[in-house]
């Protein structure tokens, strides 16, 4: 699983984000799960040896004929608080996640302003310092680099998960999460936070592996897992 490549200082994605989660307070975690479960399960197990947290795993049976949109949907019952929600081959800095968390936006996910727009990766349409939609296929001026990472009021949130168990009433199980979420941006206001001068990145292949080993500061929060 991605999650489990190793990044320049030997630690995996998913242990570096849980180093980094719970360093910033946030150690009631939801981990859905698809292929190679019991791995994940074992590297959580290796990183709550060092600094437990509480995380609940929900497996998605049927992965190999579904999107994430339905892994979101078996945690539907699970939600109780205000969150964060990212995908489990992001790679950001502490520096990031501090600054994001402790920011005015109550409703808000990553974008950045500065970098070029992708041809295959999401995008975020910004109207009014508004989200108005997120997919693959946006371009033009109003349109940014958006990466995976939200954070949402429970009540917001509740509304993208209420458009989300429609979506799968209907079917539509392969379809991006983000489908669901864009047909209530109208509904909530999410708001970008702009990420430039920090570091985000997915890591999607070898070639974005070596770009983030080559760009991201390990010395500046690194951790040497034993």
């Amino acid at each position: 699983p991605k999650c489990l490549i190793e990044l320049a200082n030997k630690e995996t994605i998913l242990f570096r984000q849980l180093r980094l989660l719970s360093a910033n307070g946030i150690t009631d975690i939801i981990i859905t799960t698809g292929p190679f479960e019991e791995k994940i399960k074992k590297e959580v197990e290796r990183f709550n040896s060092i600094s437990p947290v509480d995380i609940e795993f929900v497996h998605n049976d049927i992965f190999k004929e579904t999107n994430y949109i339905y892994s979101m949907y078996l945690t539907k019952d699970k939600i109780t608080d205000d969150l964060i929600l990212l995908h489990g081959d992001l790679v950001f800095n502490d520096a990031l996640l501090s600054t994001y968390l402790n920011s005015k936006h109550k409703d808000s996910v990553l974008i950045n302003k500065r970098e070029p727009v992708p041809k295959k990766d999401f995008k975020g349409k910004v109207v009014d310092d508004h989200i108005k939609e997120i997919g693959v296929n946006l371009f033009g001026d109003d349109c940014f680099v958006l990466m995976p990472l939200y954070k949402f009021q429970k009540l917001s949130f509740s509304k993208w998960m209420e458009k989300i168990d429609e979506f799968i009433k209907q079917s539509q199980l392969t379809v991006y999460a983000e489908n669901a979420l864009n047909q209530i941006l109208d509904d909530i206001i999410l708001q970008p936070f702009d990420y430039s001068g920090f570091f985000c990145s997915e890591i999607d292949d070898i070639d974005d592996l070596e770009k983030v080993n080559h760009a991201l500061d390990f010395g500046s929060d690194s951790f040497e897992p034993s």
